[in-house]
């Protein structure tokens, strides 16, 4: 995101300060680029395999990693299940789930998968979900901004509530879901071993739209007219459809 005082990526912003309180009128949004060249695009034709990169679990089990693992108990369909993951994870007792632990390289990570599972509980746009979009894998996730406004809305699973929370003390308070592992088992079983190809080609159409190559020279124009007190220029006005 830019604003009239600084420059910053949705993903990165600065945990001290609160941007949606600066008064200008001179602040857009744009997408966090995707480097296309490092993340090529496979399209994905049956759901095979569910890919959940669990990172470091995030902030208060922000990953949902619990849950995903409640959910797998769920799951009726002959699927995989890979879990990667930089924190030791409980004993898994599903021999569908093929468990990754320890600090891979990013190539390892994405090397193997047909569909994305995204489970965050709060946050803005993230790399992994730039990533998997420009690999070409179609995203199951939760019904919550950001992701609802541009992910296929039919894979997307609906929060059962949400609630206030508070990473630390000095941070501002941010909106989370909780969701319930019987859907999320349920969203997988409804596109297990069915044809993704469709899911996978609008995963690379707007990767593509985000790619930095496209991208860049709006970054440079925007940051130069931030410098220079001019008004930035929206993405979304010239790209309509992009959501």
């Amino acid at each position: 995101r830019l604003d009239g005082v600084t420059g910053v990526q949705t993903c990165a912003l600065p945990i001290s300060l609160n941007y949606e309180t600066i008064q200008t009128d001179n602040k857009i949004y744009i997408p966090q680029p995707i480097n296309r060249d490092m993340f090529k695009f496979t399209k994905r034709k049956k759901a095979r395999t569910f890919l959940f990169n669990n990172g470091n679990g995030g902030a208060h089990g922000r990953n949902g990693l619990r849950e995903f693992l409640e959910a797998i108990n769920f799951v009726k369909s002959d699927v995989k299940f890979i879990i990667n993951s930089q924190i030791p994870v409980e004993t898994v007792y599903d021999s569908r789930i093929e468990l990754h632990q320890g600090e891979p390289s990013i190539q390892n990570i994405w090397k193997e998968g047909d569909v994305f599972v995204h489970l965050r509980k709060f946050g803005a746009m993230t790399l992994p979900m730039n990533e998997a979009m420009s690999l070409g894998l179609p995203i199951i996730g939760i019904n919550r901004n950001p992701e609802n406004t541009y992910l296929p809305k039919e894979l997307l699973v609906d929060p059962d509530g949400t609630y206030p929370m508070r990473c630390r003390e000095d941070v501002i308070q941010v909106e989370a879901c909780s969701y319930s592992p019987i859907k999320i088992a349920e969203k997988i079983d409804e596109i297990a071993n069915t044809d993704i190809s469709a899911y996978s080609e609008r995963m690379n159409e707007l990767a593509d739209k985000w790619d930095w190559e496209k991208l860049r020279n709006l970054y440079i124009e925007n940051f130069y007219n931030l410098v220079n007190n001019l008004p930035l220029k929206n993405y979304e006005e010239g790209n309509p459809n992009i959501r």
